[in-house]
């Protein structure tokens, strides 16, 4: 019972937990599940890992997509687009000035039905919209534009720890921050994760 407990935390913090890390067999005892679990969800660490900027643009079904989310007065934060056998599956992710709800989703969702309908030429298809979420992992640079004037925290990797602060601006190298007294800059190559604070 103890082990079958253990695995189902694991199961469900893999999920939250947005990193590669080893599965591990059923059979590994409780020490060791634990030290995995403990060392790749909550131990921040150094690696080779950083948050790369890749252009809007670059980003397919982008260009399509964007001015229509910006003209119902939102933006657009992620873009993901698939195809599963015969049916297409989108996944949109925005955010808004006054945040974002079921009714901000829905506006977005049939807005942008028959464009995606038009350009991928098919009507079977699932589309999916969400907001960020309040404590948002940044999985690319050019959110930090996105996110401007939104609480955020970064792992630097020059000083191994976590530096909090306030977007301020941010371009295709770096992001500026207000950490509450002082302004400083941090390039993408030094960030090794960025998430949301859920605080203005």
């Amino acid at each position: 019972m103890i082990k079958t407990a253990v695995i189902d935390i694991y199961q469900h913090l893999w999920y939250f937990c947005e990193e590669q890390i080893v599965i591990l067999a059923y059979q590994e005892s409780f020490e060791r599940l634990f030290f995995y679990i403990w060392g790749a969800c909550f131990r921040p660490h150094r690696s080779s890992r950083v948050v790369e900027y890749s252009a809007p643009e670059s980003i397919p079904y982008m260009k399509d997509c964007d001015p229509l989310v910006r003209g119902l007065g939102y933006s657009l934060v992620e873009l993901v687009v698939f195809k599963r056998q015969s049916t297409w599956h989108v996944r949109v992710v925005i955010t808004g000035q006054s945040g974002v709800g079921i009714q901000d989703c829905t506006k977005v969702h049939r807005a942008l039905l028959p464009r995606l309908e038009a350009v991928l030429q098919s009507q079977d298809m699932y589309v999916e919209v969400t907001s960020p979420g309040l404590e948002r992992v940044l999985k690319n640079a050019s959110e930090f534009s996105v996110f401007t004037g939104r609480g955020i925290k970064i792992w630097n990797t020059d000083i191994s720890d976590w530096i909090q602060g306030v977007v301020l601006s941010a371009d295709t190298r770096s992001v500026r921050l207000d950490t509450g007294g002082s302004e400083i800059e941090v390039p993408f190559d030094k960030i090794n994760k960025a998430k949301l604070t859920g605080q203005p």
